[in-house]
């Protein structure tokens, strides 16, 4: 999904730099939200902005982890395959630390989920920043979004896992060959 996700962050980042055209529009239309809105879209039209562009690459990821997740828990061969280390079933959560006890209604540590939600926030912490006061608002929810996301996959299989990580950590690197190479050659 590499080209609909360049382009989302080619996006992202363009609307990055139109903060100040966003700040004067602001300031010219004032509380006139509908007339503010439409100057919006205007100037992302003219800029080559879509403000819906970082949403896409998740929704073409779904479909992959939905089978992926059916195939870690329905097909009889991915069954007790090892990975690295301490992963020794990629159909089963990973197990780093067995407890004796029950703590917060887990008998063991999974590390794996706990370095995924770590690569999420890293990434969320360096989408760029919106300039308009409603897409930051709601990226202020999504920062929130790593640990619930975390919660929900601690007991998920480890192979679910290392995808979402190994994606996570190729989408860190994306966005860094974008803002370091691509955007400078874009303008």
């Amino acid at each position: 999904i590499y080209p609909i996700s360049k382009k989302g962050q080619v996006s992202m980042f363009r609307m990055q730099k139109l903060q100040p055209e966003f700040a004067t529009l602001k300031a010219k239309f004032g509380d006139d939200k509908q007339k503010f809105n439409l100057e919006v879209m205007k100037l992302y039209k003219e800029n080559g902005v879509n403000p819906l562009g970082g949403c896409l690459p998740i929704f073409f990821q779904i479909p992959v982890f939905i089978g992926l997740y059916n195939a870690l828990n329905y097909c009889i061969d991915l069954r007790q395959q090892p990975w690295v280390g301490w992963v020794t079933d990629l159909s089963a959560p990973d197990r780093l630390l067995n407890f004796s006890g029950t703590w917060f209604g887990q008998d063991s540590l999974h590390l794996l989920p706990l370095v995924m939600t770590a690569t999420w926030f890293v990434l969320s912490w360096m989408q760029p920043k919106s300039p308009d006061p409603d897409q930051q608002q709601m990226q202020r929810t999504m920062q929130f979004m790593p640990v619930m996301f975390g919660l929900m996959m601690y007991n998920m299989p480890a192979g679910l896992i290392i995808y979402w990580m190994t994606s996570t950590c190729l989408g860190i690197a994306e966005q860094q060959y974008i803002k370091k190479v691509l955007l400078p050659k874009l303008g």
